[in-house]
């Protein structure tokens, strides 16, 4: 935030492999490096970015699950050397249920999860709405922590900055989740 009240935005687009979750956490902590350099306070990535929105039904495949969150764990602890609040979209399982989410990193943390409220017939095999959450309750456990998780508004207390979260369609509702 600079004195005028002014924040640098990056809208980052990452080369990604779809369903290499390795490759596209490197291509992704670049786009990071490059944005800290620039001096953005938010970067923003795309829907799916950790496995790539096309990888079609490998997406309910345990292993690249794994690997995701495996990726996700080390995004988030490299941005305890950012300066930037990173939203990543990523694929979130809970029990029975699979949201594409995005999630809000700020120096070393998730502070929130937001999961895609309205999946369009190409992802519904794939995927919950986010309207399932009541199942869930308003946290999830990951890496140790309680996250909150639903439609969520991010504030950040030092400069009076609020920021909500929409997944891919939802920019398209009548009210929009964000």
């Amino acid at each position: 935030m600079s004195n005028f009240g002014l924040i640098r935005v990056a809208a980052a687009t990452p080369k990604l492999r779809p369903a290499n979750t390795e490759y596209n956490e490197t291509e992704i902590l670049e786009c990071l490096k490059t944005a800290d350099k620039s001096g953005c306070g938010v970067v923003l990535f795309p829907e799916l970015c950790l496995t790539g929105a096309t990888c079609g039904d490998l997406i309910q495949q345990d292993l690249l699950y794994r690997k995701s969150l495996e990726s996700l764990e080390r995004i988030v602890r490299a941005t305890e050397r950012s300066a930037a609040a990173v939203i990543l979209g990523h694929v979130l399982e809970r029990g029975s249920l699979r949201f594409n989410c995005a999630a809000f990193i700020q120096n070393g943390q998730i502070r929130g999860i937001v999961p895609k409220q309205f999946i369009p017939p190409a992802q519904a095999r794939w995927f919950s709405p986010g309207g399932a959450v009541f199942e869930i309750g308003p946290t999830v456990r990951l890496f140790g922590a309680d996250i909150p998780f639903g439609s969520l508004l991010f504030q950040d207390e030092l400069s009076g900055l609020a920021l909500g979260v929409e997944v891919g369609e939802d920019r398209h509702a009548v009210i929009s989740p964000g």
